[in-house]
């Protein structure tokens, strides 16, 4: 930046730097150490901009936490005959947060681990892990209104505003029978599932 010559003898006017976009921009490009910019005035600099450190360009996108699910107790009579899923469900969340403006749709995708395999992906069940006790029975990943999320399938979120801002996606859990009989064992049923924000 130049100043006029004779317009800085009391210059007290507070400065910054700032980078603008100017064209497309590659996520994981970086802007290097170094001088941004200088104040210059009569050709005397007065102030130069430097940074320390490598500038990284990421791509836009809400703070997300890890979600843990606490199942409590279920007694194998609430379980039907049919194989189908328990009565009860257990409402959670997923939360984004701090989403910046600029992001015009945002989806999320369930994907069953290693430890926690998919049963049915059109059915949103995973499998316990080999940690737990209990036998015969899935976990089952529902929306909040208890119909199953398609597992390994991008899900659009329609609540978001472009606005950005808090937002949370409501879903649930619920245990279904995998067996009958002696195929059932009651005992510890965890089970992990990873989730993936996709931003546009």
């Amino acid at each position: 930046m130049n100043i006029n010559p004779g317009s800085y003898d009391n210059f007290s006017v507070r400065t910054q730097i700032r980078i603008i976009k100017s064209g497309n921009i590659t996520q994981g490009a970086t802007i290097p150490s170094g001088e941004f910019g200088s104040l210059v005035a009569d050709g005397l600099v007065l102030d130069t901009y430097t940074s320390n450190k490598i500038t990284h360009i990421v791509a836009s996108a809400c703070e997300t936490r890890n979600v843990n699910v606490k199942m409590g107790q279920h007694r194998l009579e609430n379980f039907s005959k049919d194989s189908s899923a328990a009565s009860t469900a257990i409402p959670f969340s997923l939360g984004l947060f701090n989403c910046p403006t600029g992001i015009n749709s945002v989806t999320y995708t369930l994907t069953p681990t290693s430890s926690s395999p998919s049963l049915s992906d059109d059915q949103g069940l995973i499998s316990l892990t080999q940690a737990s006790t209990a036998k015969g029975i899935g976990l089952q990943i529902t929306d909040g209104n208890l119909k199953p999320v398609p597992l390994n399938k991008a899900i659009a979120f329609n609540e978001y505003s472009t606005k950005g801002g808090n937002f949370t996606i409501p879903l649930s859990a619920r245990y279904a029978l995998q067996a009958t009989g002696t195929g059932v064992v009651p005992g510890t049923a965890n089970a992990e599932i990873t989730f993936t924000m996709n931003y546009n």
